[in-house]
């Protein structure tokens, strides 16, 4: 799996500087295609997030124009770490706490990090844990997601390994 599978030159509207989509890029991207499958997060799904915390942050409660693009739909439980990609999983946040602070942090412990006191800070804990409540999936739901997301590693291995093979016998072709 180290081979390369292909670089791709795109430039940002921002800065302006190029940059190359890696092949660990590339493989991660296969394996979110078919988790999305299993486990959608629709534009239904948005909506009802917006809703519930009425267009602030879950975090730090700043309000988040929805045109912006500020607001972000974040993992409480992050994929890396086995979160669903599942509503019940999902929360809005603003783009500085997404996506400058929060990182790979337990989102209670995240929340006392931000503005705000301690009364602040358990109102936005119990916010999402009402959230959380709401949304819920039964065990048996949970486990069966868990399940085909295991089968759709092993599918994304297969997948990977095909392209790597037909991309070399592209490059031979040169």
């Amino acid at each position: 799996m180290s081979k390369k599978l292909f670089k791709t030159k795109t430039t940002s509207k921002k800065s302006g500087k190029k940059s190359s989509k890696t092949p660990s890029q590339a493989r991660n991207d296969i394996l979110t295609c078919l988790n999305e499958i299993i486990d959608p997060f629709t534009d239904k799904d948005k909506d009802t997030v917006w809703a519930h915390f009425d267009s602030h942050c879950a975090y730090c409660d700043d309000f988040i124009e929805r045109k912006s693009r500020n607001g972000h739909m974040d993992h409480l439980i992050s994929k890396k770490d086995n979160g669903l990609n599942h509503i019940s999983n999902r929360v809005l946040a603003c783009n500085i706490c997404n996506g400058d602070h929060k990182r790979d942090s337990a989102w209670e412990d995240f929340i006392l990090t931000r503005k705000g006191n301690s009364k602040d800070h358990k109102e936005r804990i119990s916010k999402i844990k009402g959230w959380v409540s709401t949304q819920t999936l039964t065990d048996e739901e949970v486990n069966k997601l868990k399940s085909l997301r295991s089968k759709a590693s092993e599918l994304s291995k297969d997948v990977i390994s095909v392209l790597d093979k037909k991309i070399e016998e592209l490059r031979k072709l040169k």
